[in-house]
């Protein structure tokens, strides 16, 4: 079975301020799960990288270098902007940052204490700015404030999926 790229994922969007509860929990949940998956690990599986691919531990900084993006993003609907700021499609800040020689301990802190930050700062929203639009970058739509949330949860998954699939080897 071919493993859908993220780049090649579609989305449905129009989520309303009664769907941010369900979306926080799912971004709030994200740090356990990963430690859950991997308490049992050694270092050798944790650092493996299949085909050259990225390992587990690189998928969890990842996360956690994205986190700045999200961040910024909210600070964008907050400014009215009418496009979102884009991501570095080339993943160049995890690319260079060396996450294999990081404790996982430290690399789960930091993407504890990074989502807890954006979470702090969207739950400052009101319903009135959570429903606030603009034109994601890559997507080509133009999304609320709770659909961004939907997407970075959806981006959370996607990389836990990999996690998962890097350890069943």
């Amino acid at each position: 079975m071919r493993n859908l790229k993220w780049i090649e994922r579609k989305f449905n969007f129009g989520y309303g301020p009664e769907y941010f509860p369900l979306f926080i929990e799912r971004l709030r949940s994200t740090a356990p799960r990963i430690e859950e998956m991997i308490k049992n690990c050694s270092e050798e599986q944790i650092v493996f990288m299949p085909e050259g691919r990225w390992s587990v531990k690189q998928h969890i900084g990842h996360l956690t270098d994205l986190e700045a993006l999200h961040d910024a993003r909210l600070n964008d609907y907050l400014a009215k902007k009418e496009v979102l700021r884009p991501a570095d499609m080339e993943n160049k800040t995890t690319e260079e940052a060396n996450h294999n020689n990081t404790s996982v301990s430290k690399l789960i802190s930091d993407m504890r204490n990074s989502r807890e930050e954006f979470i702090k700062h969207v739950s400052a929203f009101s319903d009135e700015q959570l429903l606030i639009r603009s034109l994601h970058p890559r997507l080509k739509a133009e999304i609320n404030v709770v659909d961004l949330l939907h997407f970075v949860a959806e981006h959370d998954l996607f990389h836990q999926t990999h996690i998962a699939l890097i350890l069943k080897k």
